[in-house]
């Protein structure tokens, strides 16, 4: 049975702007000017622009290359070594869970711009069924103002379906204290809370008490999740045909709100305490190798696209209604803190291992030779089987060691929260030594014989081209 035509980019366009929409989505928008201010500012982009020329740049290569060479997914790709075929799933997997998380994002930010065209915007006053005594308002003329509804008040005002809001603003309040910033009013007494930031926490998110307390289901959130998927689905429901056209506008809006964030983030104070394990990781967000994305695209290319020059270009620029929940945003920020922990440097660290020294660095560039023409620099065979791997490698020994929790405000998580994260980190990397495993049951011979023969590309490796087919198939291990 003839196996179907692979789809391809209608042009070079689609795919460089598909690129650079991976790239420049929220873990830039949003993550990446967080981490920026948090880790000391400017500084936080020197061990930033180190990682993405020592550790990115040569990913991002390999990636693109190993997708374009063989025109298959991040799963099917993994013929070059069957063995190591579960770090396709691992990819998978990863991938899964930051889209789930993700559009959550996209959920608070389609609730804020449904809010947006009220007037006035709810979130300028202390007048609204959610805020607090606490809330403070500082007027043009720089006189200050708190909230004189008290919730006798509110609950005197409003239907009986508001009484569960006023449960959780009275339930949380305690909490809320410490976990807002800590300003005070001119009296030197009292905490104060912005306007802003009671629409956030008691709007928003209707937040509950803490991370064991998950509460119940906020369909307005719930509401702008399904239009969230919805908009996801329009843009992917014809595959890379209508991805190709989506990309340019979503790929391009962006830089705009990117350049005013990260001006701003970089004026902030912030301290450089683990600042280098805070880049590596961002930089998994950022540019997201070892999640697939790359092999995947680079899969719709035409076999002789020079994947060299635009990896360069492009290195220049449970259920997901826990976070529908009252107790949601605890869940959101453990699994953001924790999905890219392991498995992202796991994959992209066999990825350096299986092309520098079972397959070889020295086969590998005659594939690439045959698909770009030329043999790459020297410098990626020195990075792809010394520095990029082990750069990788301490960074991971670093973060099995003395990865913390993270903290919302003055609120520390329970240990309950640090099990769920560390089971988010290590559930998606299970498919790698299960598969390997697997790989090697099905070979024949003694266990040496069995080894060797799952470290081999298989007979389905090759190039997408048939017409560049060699047999070529024995490994270098």
């Amino acid at each position: 049975m003839e196996t179907p035509k692979r789809m391809q980019w209608k042009g070079k366009c689609d795919f460089i702007l598909s690129l650079i929409g991976y790239g420049v989505g929220l873990g830039n928008i949003w993550r990446f000017p967080y981490l920026c201010a948090k880790n000391g500012g400017a500084v936080f982009l020197i061990p930033y622009a180190v990682f993405m020329v020592l550790v990115a740049f040569p990913l991002i290569f390999l990636e693109l290359s190993l997708g374009q060479y063989s025109g298959k997914s991040a799963f099917g790709v993994w013929d070059i070594c069957p063995a190591v075929r579960g770090i396709g799933l691992a990819m998978t997997g990863i991938s899964v869970i930051c889209c789930l998380y993700y559009n959550t994002i996209l959920a608070w930010i389609l609730y804020y711009l449904f809010n947006s065209f009220k007037s006035p915007l709810p979130w300028v006053g202390c007048d609204n069924w959610w805020n607090t005594d606490d809330c403070y308002v500082k007027d043009i003329s720089g006189n200050s103002t708190t909230n004189n509804v008290t919730s006798f008040d509110y609950l005197n005002t409003n239907n009986v379906t508001s009484f569960d809001y006023l449960n959780i603003i009275n339930r949380t309040a305690s909490t809320l204290h410490t976990m807002m910033n800590n300003t005070v009013h001119p009296d030197n007494t009292t905490k104060i809370y912005a306007p802003t930031e009671e629409f956030w926490n008691l709007n928003v998110l209707r937040i509950s008490s803490g991370f064991e307390d998950i509460g119940s289901i906020q369909w307005h959130l719930v509401l702008a999740l399904a239009l969230a998927w919805l908009f996801i689905y329009i843009c992917v429901f014809k595959g890379v045909e209508s991805v190709g056209k989506v990309v340019y506008v979503t790929a391009t809006m962006p830089y705009i709100l990117i350049t005013i964030i990260l001006i701003r983030a970089l004026t902030l104070p912030g301290a450089i305490d683990g600042v280098w394990l805070q880049a590596m990781m961002q930089m998994f967000f950022s540019v997201g190798m070892g999640w697939g994305g790359f092999i995947t695209m680079a899969s719709y290319n035409k076999f002789n696209n020079n994947v060299l020059r635009v990896g360069g270009t492009y290195n220049g620029y449970s259920d997901v209604l826990f976070n529908c929940r009252v107790g949601g945003i605890y869940i959101f920020q453990v699994v953001d803190w924790y999905v890219a922990a392991v498995t992202a440097f796991l994959v992209t660290i066999i990825e350096c291992i299986v092309i520098g020294w079972i397959y070889g660095t020295e086969r590998f560039y005659n594939d690439l030779e045959v698909m770009l023409g030329n043999r790459p620099s020297r410098i990626f065979k020195i990075l792809w089987k010394f520095i990029t791997p082990a750069i990788l490698a301490a960074v991971l020994l670093t973060t099995l060691t003395q990865y913390t929790l993270p903290t919302y405000g003055d609120y520390q998580y329970p240990v309950s929260a640090g099990i769920l994260g560390w089971f988010i980190a290590l559930i998606t990397a299970l498919p790698i030594p299960i598969w390997m495993m697997k790989a090697i049951i099905e070979s024949k011979g003694s266990l040496k014989e069995r080894i060797k023969g799952s470290l081999q590309a298989n007979k389905h490796w090759g190039p997408l081209e048939k017409k560049y087919v060699e047999a070529n198939t024995e490994s270098y291990f």
